[in-house]
């Protein structure tokens, strides 16, 4: 007998970006960078406000990084990341809690 812990890996589908004339794959997958985000970050000197823009600014630098594919980056406008990983981020449920589900 094992007292080895089983793990089933998620299964995440990759998800289909409809940008202007193209269309990306993004992985389903949350990269640890997205979560390990705020590490770094401190608190020390900021309010509250300026402390979760900071970190919403991280978030989305990392999700830029480390989601998007190059050719992505090659056509998005800065102006519309936002809103790519707000779009993203619903659909790998990112901040949602699976908890109440295990």
């Amino acid at each position: 007998m094992s007292d080895d812990i089983e793990i089933k890996q998620s299964a995440r589908k990759p998800i289909g970006i409809k940008y202007g004339d193209h269309k990306f794959e993004l992985s389903g997958r949350i990269p640890p960078e997205i979560l390990s985000a705020r590490a770094g970050m401190s608190r020390k000197g900021l309010t509250v406000s300026q402390y979760n823009e900071e970190i919403g600014a991280l978030v989305i630098d990392a999700f830029y990084v480390h989601v998007l594919p190059a050719e992505f980056r090659d056509v998005i406008d800065l102006e519309d990341v936002a809103a790519v990983f707000e779009a993203w981020s619903k659909k790998v449920g990112l901040g949602e809690s699976n908890a109440s589900e295990n």
